[in-house]
């Protein structure tokens, strides 16, 4: 159980020992901190109040991911070779240090970076498909269940009380970001259900869990992503019961893509209704706008990784953007999936 390579009959018989056990520890570990699940409980809705706090809680899930690779070198070693282009996607990040508009800023986001993307390889390298599913669902079993005692213990704390009032935020600071984690736990602890039989009485109640938490969220993003990823499961599932099957699956989704098609062209304004959204799909195209104003200052090299949304000159490029698109930027103050990613408050 020490590669992605090893390959494995799902359910089949297996033996752990204390190294395995500690790897799958620190693969939850990994998976919990960079949820960053636990940022809203230290810092509040205002992370910069506690930015320093919040980037030291990063360094235990930097530590698990050094763990793993540690147990596991060569196949995580094996992994990155295989992955040119992520190498010299990092490369850039790290280069762009020396034309960055905040050098210091850049070099700390670029060192998060790094540090996270490893720490990814080092998980995929590690367990083979079965084992990295269950890491996930744990994970995720482990911030539904946290999320779902904050939204129902400490109504004040998991629910939101200004914007989308009585919306479920659980562990989160927006509705959104409960919606969009519970939509990939449904995800993920299926998988584990699908691929590890044996647990599955333990998975599919978890995955309900996660599509509870998602309803009474009331993302509709998030539904509809959960909603493409059950026609994903259903899809695969049908195409694995044999040739006939798969014939009728492969039609059935051609036709389903030829219908979403001809309804986006012909019938965008149902579409959009139901998910609540108007034409612009976010309501950031001032954004956009500004952002484009911005570009042709630094065409080819850009501003520096991650230095543009920490920005506080008066005539840098967020004050222009700010002016121009009337919003004001949050920035994630630590290393997860969302890091990196400025989100807009309208006012």
């Amino acid at each position: 159980m020490t590669a992605s390579a090893a390959w494995a009959r799902p359910g089949a018989a297996e033996r752990w020992t204390a190294v395995d056990l500690f790897a799958f520890v620190c693969g939850v570990v990994v998976i919990l901190i960079f949820s960053q699940g636990w940022v809203t409980a230290l810092g509040g809705d205002n992370p910069d109040s506690a930015s320093g706090l919040l980037r030291a809680m990063a360094f235990p899930g930097y530590a698990a991911g050094l763990a793993l690779i540690v147990l596991s070198p060569g196949e995580t070693a094996r992994a990155l070779l295989r992955q040119p282009l992520l190498i010299v996607l990092m490369w850039v990040v790290a280069a762009s240090f020396f034309w960055s508009i905040d050098p210091g800023e850049t070099a700390r986001r670029a060192v998060a970076l790094v540090l996270t993307t490893i720490c990814g390889v080092a998980l995929a390298a590690r367990f083979r498909w079965a084992t990295l599913a269950e890491v996930f669902a744990t994970a995720f079993a482990i911030l539904a269940v946290l999320s779902l005692l904050a939204a129902v213990l400490v109504p004040s704390f998991g629910r939101m009380t200004t914007l989308f009032p009585g919306a479920w935020r659980g562990l989160w600071t927006e509705k959104n970001d409960l919606g969009g984690n519970m939509a990939i736990g449904f995800m993920l602890t299926a998988a584990a259900a699908i691929l590890q039989p044996r647990r599955r009485l333990l998975w599919w109640p978890v995955a309900g869990l996660c599509v509870a938490l998602l309803f009474l969220s009331t993302s509709k993003t998030a539904l509809v992503a959960w909603a493409l990823g059950v026609c994903g499961l259903v899809l695969v599932g049908l195409i694995r019961r044999g040739p006939v099957m798969r014939v009728v699956a492969t039609y059935g989704a051609i036709a389903g893509a030829i219908v979403l098609v001809m309804m986006v062209l012909f019938a965008s304004d149902v579409l959009l209704a139901l998910v609540g959204k108007d034409a612009t799909l976010t309501g950031r195209t001032k954004l956009w706008a500004a952002e484009l104003m911005v570009i042709p200052q630094h065409p080819w090299l850009g501003f520096g990784y991650a230095a543009v949304w920490r920005d506080t000159s008066p005539w840098g490029p967020l004050a222009v953007i700010t002016k121009l698109g009337a919003f004001a930027p949050t920035t994630p103050t630590t290393a997860g999936w969302s890091s990196g990613s400025a989100s807009a408050s309208w006012g």
